[in-house]
């Protein structure tokens, strides 16, 4: 069973700009591209105390607009599809609309077999009001990995992987996984641990953990860095754009660095701040 990208898709307007940094890891991945496209359910116009359909008529009205959209919608996909499946050398072409609540739907099809990861382009994101949650819900149930890109990220090899550690034994499968994907591409991993201060007993930690690493994962193109700083997203964000990365990556069980990444003021700052892909790592159980 070949695998695929889920690439998410909120409109079919502008499909070949967000398409490309797809296109590109799927040629070197060796994997089909599949764009779903979710017509979200969960809106406010749905809401008995808050909608604006007073009569059984509007909901109708309201109903048609939408059934009238998706097929506007199906026909460009169907479309741009077949445009891409005609062009030698490009990765294999799938569609699909569903009616739903996206993070449902994309933390459903997360669980096949033959999804390798969802990739969300910044452009594409989920509709008003349910963005943060969205995130928060395919994050905490996602079986695959989750790649958020900027807006119109074009084709881009990826020579610099930037990961980040808790020094903890479940970053070592991921590190393997990832290791895998670098070589494909001749990247480099840096892991990179932050902390409030570099004393001995950190030094001590980040040796021994970079010594397992490379005994277990064996990549040659991998190494270890400490970075000092009291936000532990600003210094990830910091340490990226000065080392000029091409890729962030985080694995959710490090609860240290998700938990501040995903609540409070700092909700959803490392995925609307970078200015590079950002994948999130979610291990099967």
């Amino acid at each position: 069973m070949k695998k695929k990208i889920i690439q998410f898709i909120r409109s079919a307007d502008n499909l070949n700009e967000v398409s490309g940094f797809a296109v590109n890891y799927a040629k070197k991945m060796d994997l089909d591209i599949h764009l779903l496209m979710v017509m979200e359910t969960r809106h406010a116009y749905f809401y008995p105390m808050t909608s604006p359909l007073k009569s059984d008529l509007a909901a109708y009205e309201f109903e048609q607009i939408r059934e009238e959209r998706q097929l506007r919608e199906q026909a460009d996909m169907d479309k741009y599809v077949n445009e891409q499946n005609e062009i030698k050398g490009n990765p294999h072409f799938s569609f699909e609309i569903v009616n739903g609540a996206t993070d449902l739907v994309l933390t459903e099809i997360s669980r096949n077999e033959d999804t390798s990861f969802i990739l969300i382009n910044e452009s594409q994101e989920p509709e008003n009001g349910f963005i943060i949650n969205t995130y928060l819900n395919i994050l905490e149930n996602a079986e695959c990995p989750v790649l958020k890109i900027p807006q119109y990220t074009g084709i881009t090899d990826i020579k610099k992987i930037l990961y980040a550690t808790d020094y903890r034994e479940e970053d070592l499968p991921t590190l393997s996984k990832l290791s895998e994907i670098a070589s494909i591409f001749s990247a480099r991993i840096t892991a990179l641990h932050i902390t409030d201060s570099v004393d001995l007993e950190e030094k001590l930690l980040s040796h021994g953990f970079e010594t397992s690493v490379k005994e277990k994962v064996g990549y040659e193109g991998l190494e270890f860095t400490i970075h000092e700083d009291k936000d532990i997203i600003e210094g990830i964000l910091t340490f990226s754009h000065k080392g000029n990365f091409d890729l962030i990556v985080l694995l959710k069980e490090n609860r240290s660095f998700l938990k501040r990444i995903f609540t409070s003021s700092d909700s959803n700052k490392i995925l609307s701040k970078s200015d590079i892909p950002v994948m999130i790592y979610h291990e099967k159980k």
